[in-house]
């Protein structure tokens, strides 16, 4: 496991298990917890009431940013790419207190891309 946040009443941390014989296989289990309250820290917590919008915004222009080799990694959105968050998506609290969201191998892009993340800091 890795921590990737902690404070006296908050923890985010993410557990991995990884298998290899003939192929590799990594599963990545995200938990982020309000130790104060007993209970789950969501992003709707961290980002507000907005936090569908917000989320979709600094993804999808982080996926715009992209170089163009990386850009075609992407599926389109009516091929299984990105085209919102929700409830399930999985995300970790960064040091610095920023939520950043994770999507898994093939979930919105070619395998070759690994595990996407994008930090979900208010865009200026």
């Amino acid at each position: 496991y890795e921590v990737k946040f902690q404070t006296d009443t908050q923890v985010s941390f993410v557990v991995c298990l990884t298998e290899g014989w003939v192929t590799a296989r990594e599963e990545r289990y995200y938990y982020n917890l309000d130790l104060a309250n007993e209970q789950t820290i969501t992003l709707q917590a961290l980002l507000g009431e907005d936090w569908i919008a917000l989320s979709n915004r600094a993804i999808q222009t982080q996926i715009d940013e992209q170089t163009p080799e990386m850009r075609t990694l992407f599926f389109a959105p009516g091929d299984g790419g990105f085209t919102t968050v929700d409830e399930t998506t999985a995300f970790y609290i960064r040091g610095d207190g920023v939520p950043v969201a994770v999507f898994p191998p093939y979930s919105i892009a070619a395998g070759a891309a690994g595990f996407l993340e994008f930090p979900l800091a208010p865009l200026s």
